[in-house]
């Protein structure tokens, strides 16, 4: 498979959306929120193959005290074949020089968690992820919402 990799941050928002609203990840996100995001993100690092986004991985934070890996997406035809590994491995690679701190990601499965443990990430016991409630009511249920209305527009439109 012949993936091309650059670390642009100049993406197509739309492209991004589409890639999100495949795998129902961030995918309320607008297309300029997306624009916000990646201008203000560290590093942008994307897998394309022709002119299709595959994956995407992004590192946020002040680059000095604390890098947080943020985003890392892969398309669902294109997973487990090393795409989002080579991404990881990038980013990595752009933590170590920047030295920061605190590097860290969130994971929200065993196998991301296996991933991860490859490049030196482990469990830290002590923390725990706290989510602000008040402000997840402001926009999560009419997120939730759009994605339940686009998933009946999808499939009323299917044979």
């Amino acid at each position: 498979m012949d993936i091309s990799y650059s670390d642009r941050k100049d993406l197509s928002p739309r492209a991004v959306q589409a890639l999100f609203r495949r795998l129902e990840w961030s995918d309320w996100w607008t297309q300029k929120d997306i624009a916000w995001y990646l201008e203000h993100a560290l590093r942008v690092l994307s897998a394309w193959r022709g002119r299709k986004l595959l994956g995407l991985g992004t590192l946020v934070g002040d680059g000095r005290i604390d890098v947080h890996l943020s985003m890392l997406i892969v398309d669902e035809p294109y997973q487990r074949q090393g795409i989002g590994t080579e991404i990881v491995d990038r980013l990595v690679e752009e933590v170590r020089q920047m030295q920061p701190y605190s590097f860290q990601t969130d994971v929200f499965s065993e196998h991301a968690e296996r991933l991860y443990a490859r490049f030196g990430f482990r469990r830290n016991e002590g923390t725990w992820l706290l989510e602000h409630e008040p402000t997840y009511r402001r926009w999560g249920p009419a997120a939730l919402a759009e994605r339940k209305a686009r998933r009946r527009r999808q499939s009323g439109r299917k044979p």
